[in-house]
């Protein structure tokens, strides 16, 4: 149990992994490309996140077709520690994250294919 506690909190301490989980909050799901835009971050970068982020089973994936598509389950989203880290990134006036959404947003207007 103190191991499982201790993984998750691990998995939350790294801004880029902060900014996923963010996305993921407000999006039913996204797949990496479309992470990786809003991030401006390689889609390796993303990919080596996503995957510490599932082993820590903050977030969960299915398969459509060839693509990943990432979301967070509802039980994670009514967690606590979730919830006030989400709480915080909105109260901070100075915000990446809502950069990111802002450009995930654009993102998602302009793609006229499916990633």
């Amino acid at each position: 149990m103190l191991d499982n506690m201790s993984d998750f909190f691990k998995s939350l301490s790294e801004s880029t992994r902060l900014r996923i989980v963010y996305l993921l909050f407000y999006k039913k799901s996204l797949c990496v490309c479309d992470i990786e835009n809003a991030l401006k971050e390689t889609q390796s970068k993303i990919s080596r996140h996503l995957s510490y982020l599932v082993k820590n089973k903050v977030v969960r994936f299915y398969k459509k077709e060839q693509w990943r598509y990432y979301f967070i389950d509802e039980p994670v989203k009514r967690n606590p520690v979730i919830l006030y880290i989400v709480n915080e990134i909105e109260n901070d006036s100075i915000n990446l994250c809502m950069r990111d959404v802002k450009e995930l947003k654009e993102y998602l207007e302009f793609k006229k294919i499916k990633c």
